[in-house]
């Protein structure tokens, strides 16, 4: 090889010939030794081949420094397989890395360093890119080069990326429209500003043979391939058979996965909308199901009541969505199975986002209040999209008020003061919200403020606060109680028309009185209150 490049080199000048000595890291080593060799030879015997000077602008761009970066010749000239071997193995690293990635995303010490994390990434990936550049060339890539060689990693890693894409959906994206470019024209501004980064510093190099190079190339897909399977295996706990449980109320024993290892969360769930037809194809129903195999739980004898709560609201969102897609199928009947399929992979995306709103306003569970809201707020929905409002009506006293889930209704007997009442009762969110209609005589209003006091004193509880207010021509108060060991608190209203009294209350723990959740829930509540017009009295 060294006599290749002195027969090559025997007609460059002097000057040429320690351009090439002063940027050894731009060529190959036979081609140093062979200009070296060159240069000793004509000092030897007395020659010197010069060249007319020529100004900085007259310099060819083989050999003006700025221009020879910039110019991607060298680059392409050069290119063959193995640079497209070492791309693909690079591109398929990163795809590697960005899975193991989204693996822990939701773990707090990844949150905490996720941008040091994704900024990190491409600049090591890029300098491994590079490092085997120069074993496969034995010469550094200039900075044009260099650029293309890793917008080729970024293709590779497009294309892995939209593969694995259709193989868990079915379909590739493909996506179009100017937000999408110039996504695409940063993204590549940012690989251009990596490679000026990583030219700043003198890059040193081990010397190694070519066959090395390729091992070299074969371990890291081979270590690509290895984190892959790993996450495979966790997440599907080594592909033991998984029976799917349709929603419902869940338990420990629904969870028999692994965790992931070095995770800080005590469990997680996997639950997924499912799409079924009749037996003959002609109609699509959705439903929810969880996979016990993919469901985990860190510690074998985990029994706690609240986390198993906060898995259970993850399983309801998924259920929401299916509920959702059982809507859409209602209001387009007689569609093939591709068009639902395609609804429902929009819906699948809507539902990843929400439960990690939910996972992230929540902290999983920490912060109570959220919790809270985010129950009421599942529920809400799920009702909703099962067709109902929540609006309870009694009709026969024509009472009316919002209910996020089906009440129990009693009727009873009062021997003490002889009124019959009806009532509709809820306990959800250690909370406990009741509609309660007396048949009474219309009440003067001293007796009402009586009628009020009789009854707190009755159960042992202080009135904080009694607000009258004049509604359609009936009386009502807003009362606001506590038990006298402060353990409870009520929101009460109570309205006064001729033939009956109503009372709704909402009642919780008073140490939950700080959470604005509770008190929200508990104003909806009395505020969703309305009469009904009805023709039925009670007997």
């Amino acid at each position: 090889m060294i006599e290749h490049f002195k027969k090559k080199f025997e007609e460059k000048t002097d000057q040429e010939l320690r351009y090439i000595l002063d940027n050894k890291n731009s060529y190959q080593d036979d081609a140093i030794e062979a200009a070296k060799s060159i240069l000793e030879w004509r000092k030897q015997v007395g020659i010197e081949i010069v060249s007319k000077p020529l100004a900085n602008e007259d310099i060819p761009n083989e050999f003006n420094p700025v221009l020879s970066n910039l110019n991607p010749k060298l680059f392409i000239k050069a290119f063959n397989k193995k640079d497209l071997f070492t791309s693909f193995c690079i591109g398929f690293l990163c795809f590697a890395v960005v899975r193991l990635f989204k693996f822990y995303q939701s773990e707090p010490f990844f949150q905490n360093l996720s941008l040091i994390y994704s900024l990190s990434l491409f600049p090591v990936l890029l300098s491994i890119n590079h490092f085997l550049y120069r074993i496969d060339h034995r010469r550094l890539n200039n900075l044009a080069g260099r650029f293309l060689h890793s917008t080729l990693v970024f293709v590779f890693y497009i294309v892995f990326s939209s593969v694995s894409y259709y193989l868990i959906t079915g379909y590739f994206i493909i996506t179009s429209g100017s937000s999408n470019y110039s996504d695409l024209f940063v993204f590549l501004v940012f690989i251009f500003l990596i490679e000026i980064f990583i030219s700043i510093f003198q890059r040193v190099y081990l010397f190694v043979k070519l066959h090395t190079a390729f091992k070299l190339k074969v371990f890291l897909c081979i270590f690509s391939l290895a984190i892959i399977l790993g996450i495979s295996l966790i997440q599907n706990n080594f592909y033991k058979k998984p029976i799917y449980k349709r929603w419902g109320e869940l338990s420990w024993s629904d969870f028999k996965g692994m965790g992931r290892p070095f995770t800080t969360f005590e469990a997680g769930i996997s639950s997924k909308v499912y799409l079924e037809s009749d037996s003959i194809g002609k109609s699509y129903k959705a439903y929810s199901a969880q996979n016990n195999q993919q469901s985990w739980k860190k510690y074998e004898n985990e029994d706690s009541y609240e986390l198993l709560l906060h898995e259970q609201y993850h399983f309801n969102i998924t259920e929401v969505f299916a509920r959702k897609m059982n809507s859409y199928t209602k209001d387009n009947p007689d569609e093939n199975y591709s068009f639902y399929k395609q609804k429902l992979r929009d819906l699948f995306g809507e539902e990843r986002e929400m439960q990690r709103q939910y996972d992230n306003e929540s902290d999983h569970s920490i912060k109570i209040d959220k919790q809270i809201s985010w129950e009421y707020k599942i529920d809400s929905l799920l009702q909703y999209y099962d067709g109902s409002n929540g609006r309870i009506v009694d009709s026969i006293s024509g009472a009316s008020a919002y209910f996020n889930e089906k009440p129990v209704l009693q009727e009873d007997f009062d021997s003490i003061d002889n009124f019959k009442y009806r009532y509709f009762l809820i306990h959800k969110y250690e909370m406990e919200m009741f509609l309660v209609s007396f048949k009474s005589l219309e009440l003067e209003f001293s007796e009402q403020k009586q009628t009020i006091n009789s009854y707190y004193d009755a159960n042992e509880l202080k009135i904080v606060s009694l607000e009258k207010e004049t509604i359609s021509d009936n009386t009502a108060y807003y009362v606001f109680a506590k038990d006298k060991n402060n353990d409870q608190v009520y929101k009460n209203l109570w309205f006064f028309t001729k033939n009956y009294t109503y009372y709704l209350a909402a009642k919780y723990p008073y140490k939950y009185n700080m959470y604005p959740a509770y008190t929200k829930i508990a104003d909806n509540f009395i505020n969703s209150f309305k009469l009904i017009s009805t023709e039925n009295s009670l007997h």
